[in-house]
């Protein structure tokens, strides 16, 4: 079994497991639990309990807080959006 942790990076008294961090970006990258479990050999059970407990440890009530939150404390990385489009006509060659 794997009892890793990694601290959070705004609260020292926040830990997750690496198992719970990774539930969670499977989470973000749009898995549901069932195809967490399939994905990391696990039943859906396990994989609902690691998402309470790392819900009730961050104080998510949703599964999109729980992704904000474990971004907000270090624990994943969330994609950077690209730069907003310039107003009007894009310069070319000349």
């Amino acid at each position: 079994m794997r009892t890793d942790h990694v601290i959070s990076k705004l609260d020292p008294s926040i830990r997750l497991t690496i198992r719970r961090i990774e539930i969670i970006d499977l989470l973000k990258a749009g898995l549901v639990e069932k195809e967490i479990g399939v994905r990391l050999n696990i039943t859906r059970d396990t994989v609902a309990e690691h998402l309470g407990e790392a819900m009730r440890l961050l104080g998510a009530h949703t599964s999109a807080q729980l992704v904000a939150l474990a971004a907000a404390h270090g624990f994943i990385e969330l994609p950077v959006p690209p730069p907003p489009a310039p107003d009007g006509p894009v310069p070319g060659p000349q």
